[in-house]
């Protein structure tokens, strides 16, 4: 009996342990689950660097957001262990795209980069991996984390998966839809995108309620009184006005030979007072005064996007309209057929070749040139080896313009030729320790990447006189136009020294400055110089083909009538002609028109499809 007893008190004992083993097992489990989100959150927020500075709110919306796609992760695969470490695996690629996006670029990860990461990878090997020790540690945290998750008992289950999948694919697609709908977001100031400071929203909202908050802005609104008629009449009016305007002007020499240079990072700091170095790393454009046009571009992006600088210059279409972050121009809104600079050159006789030292593949480059109407594409996969002299790890600038030279020499007599050259000489990153710096700034404190910079800046200078010197002695027209697609991003120690607060709090007019880049604009024939001319990039494309006399199409005309009321917009404010600079929300009744012109006949062109009336913005060949 007394054995009966203590057989049915062991197995109570065993079964009552084993129950405990249970529940802590489900409490190990809870407890990771319940956790996770946390963890996730501040490892996002430590390799962003905006931790300790988030609000409440922004944690607490953050932690909900993290909550909900764990949970679509546990429902998608059923079982715990596979949906924590890809849920874990998911936040910590998230967590250093966004480091290295903002130490390469010098601003924060948007959606719209996903689609340049070809373009990027083609670059990575100019930059230095090497993580932060705050870096480091959320990493270390991160496989720590995971290392855990993989100690709790794992749970599976099968039951209704089928229908969970669909469940979880159509919630996803619900959020999606939701988030794209700027009816819905408009309402909601948490989903607001502040576009002069993007960076700021990542600060104020944390990185994921940021990076979901710019879903809205991967579409278009059809533009207020839309419609083909509208574009027409619009377009076919402007025309008008400036063939009366221009009716008795006439060029005396039109440009057999048109080369536009858009150059690698070029910027000229002298446009803020505080820039400390008196020495010009620019003497020969500097000396330029004969036949010569000089001025500032006020382009669409900062340290990167070069693409959307391009796009802008060479299709007369601004991305500020397009409401889409840069840089992703090219690859979202690219079209069939891509009117602008190479299109009406093409029309009129002239050969256009696009140049450019580098993958075909960078920013969609390959499939964009054609559609542009760019005869030739020469870049890395045919370019001439003869031309392939490399600074740093770059192909010069020299190079680049020696292989100008040598195409320009071997073309047919009476040949019209376009070419439209994007250099890499002075791509980021400027801490390549193989290159000697002849640029000492002297300033307090050491900043080896600004020195490393200007000294490229020479370099371009010296190639830049090489080519125009080369074109003084040719007997054929010539026109050559080079220009900045933006600032360069360098370490804060040496923009400190320029911004009056810091690169923390950029003023006003600090922005305007930094989203200002040079150009200058030569001939080998005689023509009245001018200096201190600014417009947007939008513009600049269609002003080169009023200069070199080229027949214009009607949208172009318009672009230029507009230059002259409205010569500079951006995101959030405008220059009008006046000097004077306006908030969007609060624009004088004219250049509110003007603006409301220009979406219409740029939805049109890039957004109407087989209903784009194209003779506006090309000539039949």
């Amino acid at each position: 009996m007394f054995t009966t007893i203590r057989k049915k008190t062991g197995a109570a004992a065993g079964l009552l342990h084993k129950n405990r083993l249970k529940s802590l097992s489900f409490r190990s489990t809870l407890a990771v689950l319940l956790l996770s989100p946390a963890v996730s959150l501040i490892i996002l927020e430590l390799l962003t660097g905006n931790l300790t500075q988030l609000p409440r709110i922004a944690i607490l919306l953050n932690l909900l957001l993290l909550y909900f796609l764990l949970a679509l992760f546990l429902l998608f695969f059923g079982r715990i262990h596979t949906a924590l470490i890809l849920y874990n695996v998911l936040i910590l690629l998230l967590g250093l795209i966004q480091y290295y996006v903002g130490r390469f670029r010098g601003r924060s990860f948007m959606l719209s980069d996903i689609t340049c990461a070809w373009t990027a990878l083609q670059v990575a090997g100019g930059y230095s991996y090497a993580l932060s020790f705050t870096a480091g540690a959320a990493v270390l945290a991160a496989v720590v984390w995971m290392g855990l998750s993989l100690l709790v008992p794992d749970r599976k289950t099968k039951k209704f998966l089928i229908i969970r999948k669909i469940a979880v694919i159509l919630l996803l697609a619900a959020g999606l839809r939701l988030l794209a709908d700027r009816s819905f977001t408009s309402q909601h100031d948490i989903f607001s995108v502040n576009m002069w400071d993007p960076d700021g929203d990542y600060r104020t909202k944390g990185y994921l309620l940021a990076l979901l908050s710019q879903i809205q802005y991967l579409t278009v609104d059809v533009p207020e009184n839309y419609s083909e008629e509208a574009a027409r009449e619009i377009a076919e009016k402007y025309s008008r006005i400036y063939d009366a305007k221009h009716a008795g002007d006439s060029l005396a020499v039109q440009p057999e030979n048109l080369i536009v240079i858009m150059n690698e990072s070029w910027s000229d700091f002298r446009l803020l007072d505080t820039y400390q170095y008196k020495k010009t790393v620019t003497p020969f454009i500097d000396s330029l005064t004969e036949n010569v046009t000089k001025g500032y571009v006020r382009v669409p992006v900062y340290s990167s996007g070069t693409a959307n600088t391009e796009y802008e210059v060479l299709t007369g279409n601004s991305t500020f309209l397009l409401e889409e972050n840069p840089p992703a121009a090219y690859q979202v809104h690219s079209q069939k057929n891509e009117y602008g600079m190479a299109s009406t050159l093409s029309a009129q006789g002239y050969r256009t070749i696009a140049m450019h030292p580098e993958s075909a593949l960078n920013y969609n480059r390959k499939q964009v040139y054609p559609r542009m109407h760019f005869d030739e594409f020469l870049s890395k996969d045919n370019w001439d080896d003869q031309y392939l002299k490399k600074i740093r790890r770059y192909v010069s600038d020299k190079s680049c313009y020696d292989y100008i030279a040598q195409i320009y020499s071997e073309k047919e007599a009476g040949e019209k030729l376009f070419t439209f050259l994007v250099t890499m000489q002075n791509h980021a990153g400027y801490s390549i320790k193989k290159f000697k710096s002849t640029v000492n700034l002297g300033y307090g404190t050491d900043c080896p990447e600004a020195e490393q910079y200007l000294s490229l800046l020479k370099k371009s200078d010296k190639a830049f006189q090489s080519l125009i010197e080369h074109f003084e002695n040719i007997q054929e027209p010539t026109m050559i136009v080079m220009f900045g697609d933006h600032w360069p991003n360098l370490q804060d120690a040496f923009f400190d020294t320029l911004f009056e607060n810091g690169t923390s709090a950029v003023s006003a007019e600090e922005n305007r400055a930094r989203l200002s880049t040079p150009f200058v604009l030569w001939t080998n024939y005689e023509r009245e110089s001018q200096t201190g001319i600014t417009m947007s990039a939008n513009y600049f494309g269609s002003y080169i083909l009023q200069q070199a006399g080229a027949r214009l199409p009607a949208y172009t005309k318009f672009l230029l009538e507009m230059k002259e009321e409205l010569p500079v917009l951006w995101v959030n404010e405008v220059m009008t002609a006046d000097g004077n600079w306006h908030s969007t929300e609060n624009l004088p009744a004219h250049t509110a028109k003007f603006l409301e012109e220009y979406k219409i006949l740029q939805y049109n062109n890039v957004f109407a499809g087989s209903r784009k009336i194209e003779e506006l913005y090309s000539f039949a060949k």
